[in-house]
């Protein structure tokens, strides 16, 4: 399996509100004073990640110009076996050729996610080569501390992690958007929805992660 990134990894940012974490989006301060506008920001529906295009919109937003464990802030590598990797001209790539082998990635911690509010993870992603069947390839991963939600990836399909393949075509540069709320998530494609499905793991981490794995 090859998967290559550029500006591969952007985190949904939120805010604090009279103790609780609400999403940030673009609005004026009238629509700010509505409970009920802010309750449809909470609708997974109507989160698109692509409105976002600066930095500071997100916890947090790897770029592709070096390694994870080498931006700043740092992400946490876990390696097992040799597996090539490396950053040029803001692409970053993973070669994966072996089940005995894996390399993802978790960002610090984040811990403003709350599973109640849901978070967003998106990134520009293609695989060149790999496609196995459903639950295996490139790994996208949200841990909001209390559930894990993962999207596989391959050249040619995507699941949410449990569900069936969705054929589709990977090789070129798609953007891949992983949306998780409650028990539930949705995996989109260049903006389009793919798939629905569940959570996949009881989780205490708050982070965000991407890779060939990406462990619970």
């Amino acid at each position: 399996m090859s998967v290559s990134s550029e500006r591969f990894i952007k985190a949904f940012r939120g805010m604090v509100q009279e103790g609780k974490v609400v999403l940030f989006q673009n609005q004026t301060t009238r629509q700010g004073e509505s409970e009920e506008f802010l309750g449809q920001l909470l609708d997974p529906a109507n989160l698109f990640a692509k409105n976002f295009n600066t930095d500071d919109m997100w916890l947090v937003y790897y770029r592709g110009a070096v390694d994870p464990d080498a931006d700043s802030p740092a992400w946490t590598e876990t390696l097992s076996g040799t597996v090539t990797h490396s950053s040029d001209g803001d692409v970053f790539t993973i070669v994966d050729d072996s089940d005995d082998e894996h390399l993802y990635y978790a960002s610090p911690t984040q811990a403003t996610l709350d599973s109640a509010v849901g978070s967003i993870l998106e990134a520009k992603v293609r695989v060149s080569v790999g496609g196995s069947g459903a639950n295996r390839g490139a790994a996208l991963s949200i841990f909001d501390g209390t559930r894990q939600y993962t999207a596989w990836l391959r050249s040619d399909g995507v699941n949410i992690d449990g569900e069936a393949n969705v054929a589709i075509n990977m090789t070129p540069w798609r953007r891949v958007k992983l949306v998780g709320r409650g028990d539930g998530c949705q995996l989109f494609i260049d903006g389009d929805i793919q798939q629905t499905g569940w959570y996949m793991n009881p989780t205490v981490k708050q982070q965000f992660a991407f890779g060939s794995y990406v462990g619970g």
